[in-house]
């Protein structure tokens, strides 16, 4: 355990997939009421997620208990009440095309975080299956805007990137990439997916952005409670007072974790949140 004496949890950071959404991406009404449990017994809820803001709307409206999001693992953090940024790292625009330029080489599907938006190719798109599960379809025809040639795109912008999400069709192309940017000024992890990459500003992670907001809401670390299941969550879980993965979770966040909660298929989330409402952690 990081803590001494136990403070009562004022803040509680949930990763999306894998985390509070069921193996079905639906959240479960366990998880809402413990959420809602957690609010009133004086707990900030902040999703800490991979994906971007525009594709964890819906996610929103169904808890509208919850204020804060942490966007592109640990790139910008919003208070969504407000629509206020509170903290934000992106890699500048030369570093995020190089970045991008290098990842290409590979056989791979390119996710682009600029702004609140992402963009993919259409021929990706066209051959999805190739790169996702074809369940994350419908969430990315509804979000995502579709380039014609992502290459021209990314040579023409002008603007920071906030995140390559990257995924392949086997290990051999995430190889590829790998190498092509780990001599980068960048930031790399998993997002939890069967082979996929994430790149980013080497100034940031969910752990950096998690201490940022709470820095900001005045809560110490030893009152901050962080849930996650993947190679991405790890910064924040070593960040928090207390650190917990899911059942779920890889070995990775396993080993960090002070505590190991129940799976992602068994109301994990809800079991932590009810103990932290009735500060029993």
């Amino acid at each position: 355990m990081k803590w001494g004496i136990i403070m009562a949890i004022r803040l509680a950071a949930l990763d999306v997939d894998g985390t509070l959404l069921a193996p079905d991406n639906s959240i479960t009404p366990a998880t809402r009421q413990a959420i809602r449990e957690a609010v009133e017994a004086g707990i900030e809820i902040v999703l800490s997620t991979g994906r971007s803001f525009v594709e964890v709307q819906d996610i929103l409206r169904s808890l509208p208990e919850v204020r804060y999001i942490s966007c592109g693992t640990g790139s910008y953090v919003l208070d969504v009440w407000k629509m206020e940024e509170l903290y934000t790292c992106s890699m500048p625009e030369e570093l995020g095309k190089a970045a991008y330029r290098a990842a290409a080489k590979a056989d791979c599907m390119v996710h682009l975080y600029t702004g609140l938006c992402v963009r993919h190719s259409r021929w990706c798109a066209e051959h999805l299956t190739d790169y996702m599960e074809e369940k994350m379809r419908p969430l990315m025809e509804k979000t995502h805007i579709v380039v014609d040639d992502l290459d021209a795109y990314v040579e023409q912008m002008h603007c920071p990137v906030f995140k390559l999400y990257i995924t392949f069709p086997n290990r051999k192309e995430y190889d590829i990439a790998y190498a092509g940017v780990k001599d980068l000024p960048v930031f790399l992890t998993d997002g939890g997916w069967a082979v996929d990459l994430e790149v980013m500003s080497r100034d940031t992670d969910k752990g950096v952005a998690l201490k940022a907001l709470a820095e900001r809401l005045h809560i110490p670390r030893e009152q901050v409670l962080a849930m996650g299941d993947s190679g991405n969550d790890c910064a924040m879980i070593r960040y928090a007072g207390i650190g917990a993965a899911m059942g779920n979770a890889g070995e990775q966040a396993k080993k960090i974790a002070d505590v190991i909660a129940p799976s992602n298929r068994e109301d994990g989330v809800a079991w932590m949140l009810r103990r932290a409402a009735r500060g029993e952690i």
